[in-house]
């Protein structure tokens, strides 16, 4: 299923275009990048598009010190020369016609990969790694002495398999003669530019660098404002974005578009905000079921598979999905992992039933909304439960003030005296009985849990409340306390 706006993301080869597309998370961002990917690799594309995944931000946060403030915009270069190398040297294994090129006397000059700017040792080790050449022996150091020697036969006999491939692209290079252009003292532009020359000398008609999981490190997680920051040396760069045969495609949570909308130049740069209207959703889901049916059963709907009393299984699963492809898709795993659970006990009989039934249903809905939990952000106000944001005014203050209360102390065991010391700044039953703190509850369970056995506010008898599955949350300033 293609996603919202992917073939304006994708865009062209011919003409490639920097985009820019925002979602929550569980939208899709990371599922679009794999699918341009794919698309590129498997040239489904107009023009044929070299991928260069940009979501590792690890070795630049070491050199920034772990401040993402401190990336520069030669750090974000290299790394993407870098891992722009990977994806070169991968798509020559599979294509190997086209390392011959490299051979011939007018070829580019590969600046980009020019010892000693990024085939270090540790740089050509890894590469190694990957082909299975360091099983046998073959290391950076061995492979830098047998091209001092010239001693070829020795080296391609150590090499095999695919390893053979890469060690030849990697004796090429590193025998490759040194000039004064080639020197680090290059402009990091200048260097990827030689890098696109190449490119276009191997008939590509451009580079996607596909940039994605800028949220899922620890120095950004809770933070959307630190995401940006290691992003901003390439996001205000506009001549990196629009440098010719290049196109930047940024994958991006949706917490970070304000800043970044105040950074780049929207009138040039294309910038789109993925949502998934219910039809997307039962599109996605119809897909799924199709893909996954039996040749001799067409299934579409989950419908088809379950009770009479469960002929709006879709319309629940759509509702229950908040918008999210990755919550309907997951809740759809728990209902099939609930129908096929067998019995604990062996000795008691297997029910031989087929269809799905509410018991299914409903164990599959609390084991969902248990992993999505709840969730609150003091700075906002917005309060999400299994991935449904309520709608403002939905809760009381009261009942805010209550869950706030319990939020904080989630895991805990929260007394009604204190509560009410809390909530009503007095003494038990000088104002007010903790029975109308009952009463709250009873409102709020009303609201928030997804049956008549509380799964988030459980009771412990006698003493009080606590709030169970609870998630921790960000705002686009910050992480709630």
């Amino acid at each position: 299923v293609e996603y919202p706006y992917f073939d304006e993301v994708l865009g062209s080869g011919l003409q490639p275009r920097t985009a820019f597309l925002f979602a929550d998370r569980g939208c899709g961002k990371s599922a679009n990048r794999c699918m341009i990917e794919d698309y590129c690799r498997s040239q489904k594309t107009e023009g044929n598009v070299l991928v260069i995944p940009y979501k590792n931000f690890r070795a630049v946060l070491q050199i920034a010190g772990g401040d993402p403030a401190q990336v520069t915009h030669r750090m974000h270069i290299h790394e993407i020369l870098r891992q722009g190398v990977l994806a070169l040297l991968d798509h020559l294994r599979r294509h190997t016609q086209l390392t011959q090129r490299l051979y011939k006397k007018n070829q580019p000059r590969w600046v980009a990969l020019t010892p000693p700017t990024y085939l270090t040792p540790v740089f050509v080790n890894r590469l190694l790694r990957q082909v299975g050449g360091l099983s046998t022996g073959l290391t950076a150091a061995r492979l830098q002495e047998a091209v001092r020697g010239q001693a070829w036969e020795d080296l391609f006999t150590m090499a095999k398999g695919e390893a053979r491939v890469t060690v030849q692209l990697l004796a090429l290079l590193l025998n490759a003669p040194t000039t004064p252009d080639a020197e680090p003292t290059s402009s990091p532009v200048e260097q990827l530019e030689e890098f696109i020359e190449l490119l276009l000398f191997l008939d590509f008609d451009a580079a996607y660098v596909l940039v994605d999981r800028v949220d899922e490190l620890p120095e950004t997680a809770e933070s959307p404002q630190a995401g940006v920051a290691l992003l901003r040396p390439l996001l205000k760069d506009l001549d990196l974005l629009e440098l010719p045969h290049l196109a930047f495609k940024f994958f991006l949570p949706t917490e970070m578009q304000p800043a970044v909308k105040s950074v780049i130049r929207t009138d040039r740069i294309t910038l789109r905000h993925v949502t998934w209207a219910d039809n997307d959703l039962r599109c996605l889901l119809e897909a799924r079921l199709t893909a996954f049916s039996d040749e001799d059963r067409h299934v579409s709907s989950l419908n088809q598979v379950s009770d009479v009393g469960l002929k709006d299984i879709d319309d629940w699963l759509i509702e229950q999905a908040a918008g999210s492809p990755r919550n309907l898709i997951r809740l759809g795993e728990f209902v099939f992992s609930e129908h096929c659970r067998l019995p604990v006990d062996e000795r008691v009989e297997v029910d031989e039933r087929v269809e799905i039934d509410a018991d299914d249903w409903e164990k599959a809905l609390r084991l969902y909304w248990s992993e999505l939990g709840l969730k609150m952000d003091n700075i906002t106000g917005r309060v999400t439960v299994a991935g449904r944001e309520l709608s403002p005014g939905e809760l009381t203050p009261r009942e805010y003030e209550v869950l706030q209360f319990l939020y904080k102390h989630a895991g805990q065991l929260c007394t009604r005296d204190k509560i009410v010391c809390d909530i009503y700044g007095t003494e038990a039953g000088a104002d007010v009985s903790v029975g109308a703190i009952d009463h709250i509850v009873r409102r709020l369970r009303k609201k928030i849990e997804p049956g008549d056995k509380p799964l988030f506010i459980v009771t412990v008898s006698g003493k009080g409340y606590r709030l169970d599955h609870a998630r921790p949350t960000y705002s686009s300033t910050g992480r709630e306390p």
